[in-house]
């Protein structure tokens, strides 16, 4: 009712001048100033709607158990077919995440479906009765704890995460095996003490970032062409499959079109803007389950004194029933004690990591994996 109001209320204001002036520009003008009304109309109503349902029915920032499976290709159908018999079946297949967190699927995948940190000849061993050790730097939600810990029953995993909410979510998805797993609250870096202050992204906790060059590098992307800065971000989505699956082909299009660089500029400004509307509806959606950033101060600590004990890493209260650096230090140390496994993922510094380790230390890793 109110768009064609609207309408004639248009046409009554401009009848003495459509008179002398052709009927076509008019009845052009009439028809976006509808479409303009009608979408913004459905762009709050969008909004409200989001905003009420992560509010009441899906509180967003909350913990979570669900199936964070993404739509499997024919490759990986095949790929779970052949490895139903391999894959431990007595954990249950839900994990725990944050809600509301467009990361989650997007690392799952990575992890589970993926298996991005075993390619290149990265392996461990799993008919052995020797034990196994496995350092996660950059646990996250735990994930990548939690496969080793399901799929190795002689391992033990060390996990380090500097956030706080993240730590939670780690204990309960490892905590099928908790004496298999060691939890450490520090953030990492190239020496002890260095103040750094992290910006936690509950909507996307797998960007958290201390380093500034990475954020820097993306907004000079995002500035020099904000056609393929919008399409990387679609893309990212479409790979994490948390874009909704109705408008999956229309931004399966976009991103195609918007990352050919080869198309004229002008034929990608105008397929976005045809799809206007339909981005709109999608941000206004994930505008109504955005959760406020967090600031979090702490000062860094060097791998090795996370591992083999250095000074006292102060845990927060809530975390006791995490493991303590002492613990870590009489669980690795020894003259036979190796690091079968080292995985980095800390969002910008992985390099600090590496130059803090020293040469007795890197004696005893048997491989490395670093996500840069």
């Amino acid at each position: 009712l109110f768009l064609l109001s609207s309408h004639e209320a248009l046409l009554m204001s401009t009848s003495s001048r459509m008179a002398a002036t052709p009927a076509v520009p008019w009845l052009m003008a009439t028809a976006l100033f509808n479409v303009g009304v009608m979408t913004t109309c459905a762009v709050v109503a969008t909004f409200v709607v989001s905003k009420m349902y992560h509010t009441f029915l899906y509180p967003v920032g909350s913990i979570a158990l669900g199936n964070l499976c993404t739509k499997p290709t024919h490759h990986h159908r095949q790929q779970k077919k052949e490895e139903k018999e391999e894959d431990e079946k007595k954990v249950d297949d839900r994990v725990f995440y944050i809600r509301g967190d467009h990361g989650s699927k997007l690392v799952y995948r990575e992890i589970y479906e993926e298996k991005v940190y075993f390619q290149h000849g990265i392996s461990l061993p799993k008919d052995t009765d020797q034990p196994l050790v496995v350092v996660d730097a950059g646990s996250n939600i735990g994930l990548f704890a939690r496969f080793i810990l399901q799929r190795f029953p002689t391992a033990t995993v060390y996990c380090v995460e500097p956030m706080p909410d993240l730590v939670e979510v780690i204990r309960r998805n490892t905590a099928f095996a908790e004496d298999r797993v060691r939890v450490s609250m520090v953030p990492l870096g190239r020496v002890t003490g260095q103040p750094l202050e992290f910006e936690f992204n509950a909507n996307l906790s797998c960007g958290c970032a201390s380093a500034s060059d990475a954020l820097d590098c993306a907004n000079n992307v995002r500035c020099r062409d904000w056609l393929t800065w919008a399409g990387a971000v679609l893309h990212d989505g479409l790979l994490s499959n948390s874009l909704p699956a109705m408008l999956t082909p229309f931004f399966r299009v976009l991103s195609s079109v918007l990352h050919a660089t080869a198309v004229p500029r002008m034929v990608r400004i105008g397929v976005f803007a045809v799809f206007t509307p339909v981005v709109l509806l999608h941000v206004a959606w994930s505008a109504g389950q955005n959760i406020p950033k967090k600031k979090v101060s702490c000062s860094t600590k060097t791998l090795e004194d996370v591992l083999y004990g250095g000074e006292d890493a102060s845990p927060s209260p809530s975390l006791a029933s995490t493991a303590s650096i002492d613990l870590l230090k009489i669980d690795i140390e020894g003259a036979e004690a190796s690091i079968d496994l080292l995985k980095i993922d800390i969002e910008g510094a992985e390099l600090d990591v590496l130059q803090s380790l020293s040469d007795a230390t890197w004696s005893r890793v048997k491989q490395v994996v670093v996500e840069t």
